[in-house]
C-alpha cells in the first residue's frame, strides 16, 4: 500500500487515540521519561507526573512564617502538630523556642521527612540560625541564649564582650595587683601566683634608756627613743580566741580551755569562782570578742578603758582588790563558802563610771590552796583539806559542838559519850532536870537518893563481911553454916534476909496416889466421865491445862479425807474454850468422849476468837451428836495448850479445817532377813535402818493409800505403787554414807 504525505489535514475528534498511536512511539509511566531522551516518541500524562514529582522530591518548598513565640502555625509539640512534608521551609518571623530550643528572627526550619498530623520531634527539623549572638546574659528561665551564655548574677554582657561582676564572683576587696614597696620585692613570673619576698636584711634595734621606750616609723624605718614622763604604761598580753559559744565583753576573765592547733594561740571561755573546772583565770580580755573571734587577753599591767564603777554593783576605790566572781565576771566581794574558789586578778586602777577607768592585772594563775572555811567550822587534817562535819565553834560566845551547829553549852555533845579516863565537873544534871536530883545510871533521877555530902564509909551489915570501908575495899556475903551441896526433898530454913541457914534432906512428899494409882502419876481418858461434853464441863473437866499423853512419832494421817468439816461457833469461860466443828452432808464420824485427844486440828480463814489460823493439838472433846439445829453431826474439841483467851461466844465464819493423827512410820531393818511385810491402813512414809551398801531388801506391800520414804534419796527405778494390788518392792542400798537407794516395783501378772 502506498503512503501518501499529507502536508495538512484535519484530524476527526476521538479519531486518535493512545491505543491506535503505534506504541514504540509513546512512553508510559512505566518506561519513564528518564529512560526515553529522544525527539521521536511522545509521554504520557502519568510518565510527565512521575518525572516531575520525582525531581522535586527533597527540595525546599517555601511556606511561610512561624511564630514561634505562639507556635503558629502549630508545629512543634506545644500543640496537636500539622502534616507537613519533606522540604517544607518556614522561617522565623517572632523569637521564641522551637521544641525547646531558643529560635530567633531570620532563623529558618526545614522538615527532613514526611510527618503526618501530631506527630513529629525536634530530631525530624534542621534550624538554620542565622541571627546568633555570640555571647548573652541571663538566667536559666530567661536567657536567650546566643553561642554563649552567662549568668547575670556573675557576668555582664555588653555588645558581646563578657566581664566578672566585682564584688559578687570577685569580692570588692580582691587584690589585683601587687606593687612592691620598700625592702620587698615581687615576682610576677606566674601572675597568677605571685611571690612577696623581704628585699631587705632584718633590722636589729636597740633599745636604751630607762621607763620604757616608744617605737615609731614603719619597716624598715624604726624611730625608736626613750618614753617620756607621763608615757602610756605597757601591759603583757596573751594572744586568744573566744571558744566560749558566745560574745565575751572587754574585761571578762578568761580561763584556758585549749589551743589553737600549733600556734601561740591560747583559746579561752569565761572563768568562774564556783567551778573548779574554770579556774583559775588566764587574765582580762584586751577587747570585746565574738565567738571564734581573736584577740588579747592582759595578764599583767594596765587594762585601759574600761567601766570601773561600777564593779559588781559596788563603787569601788583606788587600789580596792578585784576577784574573780562566783558564776563569772569580777567583784570586788571576796568570795565565800567551801565551793568559792579565791583569786584576785586585779587592783583598781582609776575609778570611771565612763569607759576611762583602768585596772591594774596581776594574775599568778592560780587560786588560793586554801579554799573558804565556813563560820564555826575547821579543817579534817588529810589531803583533801575536808571540812568537818563533826566539830561546830561558836567563837563569839565560846562554845564547841559535837555533832552539834547550834551548841547551847560550852560543850554540847550530840549521841553517847564514852570516856576511858575521869569525867569531873561540879554537878550532872539531866536535860530539864535540877541541881538537886541524883542522875541514875539507867538515865532516870532521883531526887531522894541525891548525895549533898560526900561518903565517907560503907559499912558491911547482917549478913555481909568486908566493912567497914573508908577507901576502898570489897563486900561480900557472909558464910552460913549450910553445906553446900544437893538435897533430896530439902528442909530448909531462912533468915530475915534471905539467906539459907538451915537445909537438910526430907521424907518423900507430894500426891501418892491418883484414883487408886501411886507413883508418876499418867492421865487416862477414863479420868473423865464418859458423857457429852457440855459448856460448863469445858470450863471445869476439860481445861486446856490437861497434861498431853505421848504421842507415837510419824506422819500426820487425815482422819476423815475428803470430807468437808466447818466452824460452826466458839466459846470461852475463863478456864478454858470450845469450838464447834459441823460434818456437813449428814456425815457421821462417830467420835467418842476425848478419842481425839492428841490429834491435830488445822484450820484457815479467819481468827476463831482471839486464835489465828494455823494448826493446833486437840486437848478434848466430846462424842459426836447430831446438831438439831442443822440435821448435821457436829463435835466439839477443846485445844492444847493454846487456850481461847475471847471469853466471849462466837459464830464462826465456816473456816475450812481438817482432823489429823501422827501415826508411827514403819521400820525397815535391812540387818533382818526377813521379807518386811506391810498392809497400810493410811497414807505412810517408811524409814531404813541397818543398811549397808550393797544390800537388797524385799518388801511385800498392799493397801490402797500412799507410800512414801523417809530416808536419805530413793530413786525409783521401774514400776510404780498400785494400792490395789500386791506390790513387791525391792530396795537396793548403793551408798551408806550419804544414804542413797533404788527401788523396783511389780505386780504380779494377771
Amino acid at each position: 500500500m502506498a503512503t501518501t504525505k499529507v502536508s495538512k489535514g484535519l484530524i476527526k475528534d476521538g479519531a486518535v487515540t493512545i491505543e491506535k498511536l503505534n506504541s514504540a512511539l509513546v512512553v508510559t509511566g512505566a518506561e519513564g521519561i528518564v529512560n526515553n531522551d529522544n525527539d521521536i516518541t511522545v509521554p504520557t500524562s502519568a510518565a510527565v507526573k512521575n518525572y516531575v514529582d520525582s525531581s522535586v522530591v527533597g527540595g525546599l518548598i517555601y511556606q511561610g512564617a512561624y511564630d514561634a513565640a505562639t507556635n503558629t502555625p502549630v508545629l512543634d509539640s506545644r500543640g496537636t502538630q500539622v502534616s507537613v512534608n519533606q522540604g517544607w521551609t518556614y522561617t522565623v518571623t517572632v523569637n521564641g523556642t522551637f521544641y525547646g530550643e531558643t529560635v530567633k528572627v531570620g532563623d529558618v526550619l526545614i522538615a527532613e521527612t514526611d510527618l503526618t498530623g501530631g506527630t513529629g520531634a525536634l530530631t525530624d527539623w534542621t534550624t538554620v540560625q542565622s541571627n546568633i549572638d555570640l555571647a548573652t546574659a541571663g538566667t536559666d528561665a530567661t536567657a536567650v541564649r546566643g553561642l554563649a551564655g552567662f549568668d547575670t548574677d556573675n557576668f555582664t554582657v555588653v555588645n558581646g564582650f563578657v566581664n566578672l561582676k566585682v564584688g559578687d564572683i570577685i569580692p570588692s576587696n580582691i587584690v589585683q595587683s601587687i606593687v612592691a614597696g620598700t625592702g620587698i620585692a615581687v615576682d610576677n613570673t606566674d601572675p597568677k601566683n605571685p611571690i612577696v619576698t623581704n628585699d631587705a636584711p632584718d633590722q636589729i634595734v636597740a633599745i636604751t634608756g630607762s621607763g620604757g621606750a616608744i617605737v615609731t616609723g614603719t619597716y624598715p624605718n624604726f624611730d625608736v627613743s626613750a618614753a617620756t614622763a607621763g608615757a602610756t604604761a605597757t601591759s603583757v598580753r596573751a594572744a586568744v580566741k573566744n571558744t566560749s559559744g558566745g560574745t565575751l565583753v572587754k574585761g571578762t576573765p578568761v580561763y584556758i580551755t585549749g589551743t589553737v592547733g600549733a600556734t601561740e594561740t591560747l583559746e579561752v571561755a569565761a572563768a568562774d569562782a564556783g567551778d573548779p573546772l574554770k579556774m583559775p583565770a588566764l587574765g582580762l580580755l584586751l577587747t570585746d570578742l565574738t565567738n571564734e573571734g581573736f584577740g588579747f587577753a592582759v595578764t599583767g599591767g594596765l587594762l585601759i578603758n574600761i567601766t570601773t564603777d561600777p564593779i559588781d554593783g559596788v563603787t569601788p576605790i583606788v587600789d580596792d582588790t578585784v576577784y574573780i566572781k562566783v558564776g563569772g565576771g569580777l567583784t570586788t566581794v571576796k568570795p565565800t563558802g567551801v565551793t568559792g574558789l579565791i583569786q584576785n586578778i586585779a587592783r583598781v586602777g582609776k575609778v570611771s563610771g565612763g569607759t576611762a577607768g583602768s585596772l591594774v592585772v596581776s594574775s599568778i594563775l592560780r587560786t588560793n590552796d586554801v579554799p573558804n572555811l565556813a563560820e564555826g567550822r575547821i579543817w579534817v587534817g588529810d589531803s583533801n583539806t575536808t571540812t568537818s562535819t563533826v566539830v561546830y565553834l561558836d567563837e563569839i560566845n565560846n562554845r564547841l559542838g559535837l555533832n552539834n551547829i547550834v551548841p547551847a553549852e560550852a560543850l554540847d555533845i550530840t549521841g553517847n559519850v564514852l570516856a576511858s579516863g575521869t569525867l569531873q565537873g561540879s554537878s550532872i544534871i539531866k536535860t530539864g532536870g535540877t541541881s538537886v536530883e541524883f542522875l541514875k545510871a539507867d538515865g532516870s533521877v532521883d531526887s531522894n537518893t541525891y548525895l549533898t555530902t560526900a561518903v565517907t564509909s560503907i559499912i558491911a551489915g547482917t549478913g555481909l563481911t568486908g566493912g567497914t570501908i573508908t577507901t576502898t575495899g570489897t563486900i561480900a556475903l557472909a558464910d552460913t553454916a549450910v553445906t553446900a551441896g544437893a538435897y533430896t526433898n530439902a528442909n530448909i530454913t531462912v533468915d530475915q534476909q534471905g539467906r539459907i541457914t538451915l537445909a537438910s534432906n526430907g521424907a518423900a512428899g507430894g500426891v501418892t496416889s491418883f484414883n487408886n494409882r501411886t507413883g508418876a502419876i499418867t492421865f487416862l481418858a477414863s479420868d473423865i466421865p464418859n458423857d457429852a461434853i457440855t459448856q460448863p464441863k469445858l470450863g471445869t473437866e476439860f481445861t486446856t491445862s490437861i497434861v498431853m499423853p505421848s504421842l507415837p512419832a510419824g506422819p500426820l494421817v487425815d482422819l476423815y479425807p475428803g470430807q468437808m468439816m466447818i466452824v460452826l461457833s466458839y466459846y470461852g469461860t475463863a478456864n478454858g474454850s470450845g469450838i464447834k466443828l459441823i460434818f456437813p452432808g449428814g456425815f457421821d464420824p462417830n467420835l467418842a468422849v476425848n478419842q481425839l485427844v492428841g490429834a491435830t486440828f488445822t484450820f484457815t480463814g479467819a481468827n476463831i476468837g482471839s486464835i489465828p489460823a494455823g494448826s493446833y493439838i486437840i486437848g478434848s472433846n466430846g462424842a459426836s451428836f447430831e446438831d438439831p439445829d442443822f440435821f448435821d453431826f457436829a463435835v466439839e474439841i477443846a485445844l492444847n495448850p493454846t487456850e481461847q483467851t475471847n471469853v466471849n461466844d462466837g459464830s464462826g465464819s465456816n473456816q475450812t479445817s481438817t482432823l489429823s493423827q501422827a501415826v508411827p512410820s514403819p521400820t525397815v531393818d535391812f540387818s533382818s532377813a526377813q521379807v518386811f511385810t506391810k498392809t497400810l491402813t493410811a497414807n505412810e512414809n517408811i524409814a531404813f535402818t541397818n543398811y549397808t551398801t550393797g544390800a537388797v531388801k524385799d518388801l511385800v506391800v498392799t493397801g490402797d493409800f500412799t507410800l512414801g520414804f523417809t530416808t536419805g534419796t530413793v530413786n525409783i527405778a521401774a514400776g510404780t505403787y498400785d494400792g490395789t494390788a500386791s506390790n513387791l518392792i525391792q530396795v537396793i542400798c548403793v551408798d551408806d554414807i550419804t544414804p542413797t537407794f533404788w527401788v523396783t516395783i511389780s505386780q504380779p501378772q494377771v
